[in-house]
């Protein structure tokens, strides 16, 4: 395969902490294993020095991190570029640049949408990841759908087509105009890998022994996560058995009212809120937990759950559509439709040691496979020639029959 010059433009990116920030680093180290040249156009992390518009950073992945300067927001564990300035400092770097493909990263970014329209001025191939779900029960339909066709409009206009991270997400995305294709993200299962030593010199630092049975959970902590029923669930399991302890990595803006809540229910002492933790450090803290607790109501893909699984952890985590693509259910984990199926669900397997050892083995054989970030870079690799091949065919007038259709699945296994 030709290797090809790429832009990951995004507003999500280390060392910000979340989910997308992880997806595009492993996408830039993997594809720049397999020999393309990328770089990731991004903003100057918060808190660092202003001392100029533009500055260019290696990453010991093997490609470039491009951050620009300007006013960048701060609010809901989100860091926005808002400067205006983006527009014409980003369609300096993509003239500077001979990009093959321009990928972006999120609609809800004044970054990426000024990637993707000095990419089309320059008549570059762009995709954008949709990274997250558009229609929620929490928001008024009238809202959904406005939201919606705001996002094909956008799609339409600025790339050649949209990537997607589950079934749902191509559904939500019909009549976009553009191909959708669904591509999930992956795991670095080198890094993400079952590390009982480590897991045990946590616990043991909390002063938790072997025999004692962790019930975990790593994110953010705000109201969409769940977070709050997690409490609720596993405080009743804790105050019946003495073992039981809840372990709760993360920051945001509900952990004093965590902290509160599992004082006033009694179990504080059995429970620990560890804060933010470096994201290399995670599949330590993975490996000091024997369940991993999902209770998120909404996930475009769900990588920590892929994360936990390569750890050998089996998750309970509510169903959606970013879990339903990555939890087979009685295979690798288990799927629940509230938070009283949760706690039954995960108060069961804590009692049944033989299938928590079963699922973790089959979840990480699962993160080995398909979800693994070398074979998720080739097939976004795959995507990007073929995106490019199309645009080079429209520019000299050729056309391949049929037209395609409106949607796609780019297979990761093969």
């Amino acid at each position: 395969m030709p290797r090809l010059r790429v832009c990951l433009a995004t507003d999500c990116y280390p060392p910000g902490i979340g989910g997308i920030e992880n997806h595009v680093y492993c996408l830039a180290s993997g594809l720049a294993r397999a020999g393309h040249t990328v770089d990731v156009l991004t903003h100057r992390a918060i808190g660092s020095p202003s001392r100029s518009p533009f500055e260019m950073e290696p990453d010991p992945g093997g490609f470039r991190v491009l951050r620009l300067g300007g006013l960048v927001l701060n609010y809901g564990g989100a860091d926005p570029m808002a400067d205006p300035r983006v527009f014409s400092r980003v369609a300096r770097i993509l003239r500077e640049n001979t990009y093959d493909v321009v990928h972006g990263h999120s609609f809800e970014s004044l970054l990426v949408l000024a990637a993707l329209r000095a990419a089309r001025r320059l008549r570059t191939p762009a995709l954008l990841t949709k990274h997250s779900m558009t229609v929620r029960s929490s928001r008024p339909a009238f809202f959904n759908r406005l939201a919606q066709a705001a996002e094909q409009l956008a799609a339409r206009r600025l790339t050649q087509g949209l990537i997607v991270l589950s079934e749902a997400g191509v559904a939500e995305m019909d009549g976009a105009g553009v191909p959708v294709h669904r591509l999930h993200g992956g795991v670095d299962q080198e890094r993400w890998r079952p590390d009982p030593e480590a897991g045990a010199a946590i616990r043991a630092s909390l002063g938790w022994g072997p025999d004692d049975r962790v019930v975990g959970y790593l994110g953010r902590l705000v109201g969409s996560k769940g977070v709050r029923d997690l409490v609720e669930v596993v405080s009743p399991l804790m105050a019946r058995d003495a073992r039981v302890r809840l372990l709760i990595v993360g920051d945001g803006p509900l952990r004093p009212e965590l902290a509160r809540r599992l004082q006033e229910l009694g179990v504080a002492e059995r429970a620990h809120l560890a804060g933010a933790v470096a994201w290399r450090e995670t599949p330590a803290w993975f490996s000091a937990m024997d369940i991993f607790a999902f209770p998120s109501h909404t996930e475009a893909f769900g990588l920590v759950v892929l994360e936990a699984a390569a750890c050998g952890v089996p998750t309970v985590a509510r169903r959606n559509a970013g879990t339903q693509e990555t939890i087979r259910p009685g295979e690798t984990g288990v799927l629940v439709n509230d938070a009283a199926e949760m706690g039954s669900q995960v108060e069961m397997l804590l009692e049944d040691e033989a299938r928590r050892r079963r699922l973790g083995r089959q979840a990480r054989r699962m993160a080995e496979g398909e979800f693994s970030w070398q074979t998720v870079a080739a097939a976004t690799a795959r995507l990007y020639q073929e995106v490019l091949n199309a645009a080079q065919a429209a520019a000299s007038g050729t056309t391949r029959g049929g037209g395609g259709r409106a949607s796609t699945e780019v297979r990761t296994d093969t």
